[in-house]
């Protein structure tokens, strides 16, 4: 991901919350599809972070 992608600063503050991974290497592909896998389980995890601090 370039530095100056719109999305870079979101992308950042989910991974540093460890709600997402990216695609290995620490890597991130923000304008490719994602899978129903892959979006089920940046949910699961945003949704774990959300209700573990409860």
């Amino acid at each position: 991901m370039s530095e100056n992608h719109w999305a870079k600063d979101l992308i950042s503050a989910l991974q540093s919350n460890k709600a997402i991974v990216g695609t290995g290497n620490g890597l991130f592909e923000p304008e490719k599809l994602v899978t129903r896998e892959q979006y089920a389980k940046f949910l699961n995890n945003a949704l774990h972070r959300f209700y573990a601090n409860d």
